[in-house]
């Protein structure tokens, strides 16, 4: 079931006692500590502007781009945080670039800096959708995205296939780097994160109006009861985030429950693999011109990953 968590009294009171009950569940028990350092991760990178890491690009086709500092369980993800298109494919593209821009979910992929194996992409959503299956990875009509016509004429078949090529190759890189992993830690933490539209369709003057639209929605369809503790705590540390002075609604399932590469990737070792969808509704900038508001961004994906940092570490179940 859905469910919305605000920041009041009584539910913040009954968050905690259901989280501490779950601690002591024999499923806790069961589940093998991994050692977290947080001071470690968060020494990695700087937050000030200019101080963000190097993203080497995988090969053969370049697609996703990748960091690994060193060895870790836990990976975060950006895979919508792209908005180039190869040269081939723009003379057929039809969504003009602030369209585009307004379905992708930029900025995402800087939340990846405290984490020591992030993965990214600069490639549009509108080339190839690393969320969907390969069947699906192409819009070929407005039905596929969002009402939005993605070509001029249908793709010529070499264009389409050397797009999906492109997600096989993702997707072969994300299962090995995930089977990985697991062979050496015995489990792996995938932090899928996502930003969300939440005036598409109406507008909102104030972004803690609506609680039907969590600022943070975590997806965990079909995870393994043995992360339970871990996405509870996961949902209460994002309870302590404050932004604009308010603290930020949370909800679990309620926008979102979970992408293609959310479930395929929990379901190659469904015991041993869990990758929550982090949403983060798009009250950090302007989803209209996406234009981003700083200083308070940089405030918010501190915040927002020092919380998931947290987590981990009080689940024992991180680097």
């Amino acid at each position: 079931m859905p469910r919305v968590l605000c920041r009041r009294p009584v539910d913040f009171m009954l968050i905690l006692s259901d989280t501490i009950c779950r601690s002591f569940t024999p499923v806790r028990r069961a589940m093998p500590p991994i050692r977290f350092h947080s001071r470690r991760v968060l020494g990695h990178t700087s937050y000030r502007q200019g101080g963000r890491k190097t993203m080497e690009r995988t090969r053969p086709t370049g697609i996703l781009c990748h960091r690994k500092d060193r060895a870790s369980p836990v990976i975060a993800l950006a895979i919508h945080a792209g908005h180039g298109m190869r040269e081939e494919l723009r003379p057929y593209s039809a969504p003009p670039e602030s369209i585009r821009l307004y379905e992708e979910d930029p900025f995402t992929d800087r939340l990846l800096e405290p984490f020591p194996i992030a993965v990214t992409t600069e490639v549009s959503r509108f080339e190839v959708d690393l969320n969907r299956p390969e069947e699906t990875c192409v819009y070929l009509n407005a039905g596929m995205c969002w009402g939005i016509v993605p070509w001029r004429e249908p793709l010529p078949s070499d264009m389409l296939e050397r797009s999906r090529a492109r997600h096989r190759e993702a997707m072969a890189f994300l299962d090995a780097l995930v089977d990985e992993t697991v062979e050496r830690f015995g489990r792996a933490v995938v932090l899928d994160l996502h930003s969300y539209n939440y005036q598409r369709d109406r507008m909102v003057p104030a972004w803690w109006e609506d609680l039907s639209k969590p600022c943070i929605n975590l997806g965990t369809l079909n995870a393994h009861e043995r992360f339970r503790p871990l996405l509870d705590m996961m949902l209460e540390e994002f309870g302590k985030v404050r932004f604009d002075d308010r603290f930020l609604t949370v909800g679990e399932n309620v926008v979102f429950k979970g992408g293609y590469v959310h479930q395929r990737l929990q379901a190659r070792h469904p015991d041993k693999v869990v990758c929550p969808s982090i949403e983060l509704k798009k009250i950090f900038m302007d989803e209209q011109t996406g234009k981003l508001h700083e200083p308070a961004f940089t405030t918010f994906a501190k915040d927002v990953t020092v919380a998931i940092i947290q987590a981990l570490e009080r689940a024992d179940c991180a680097p």
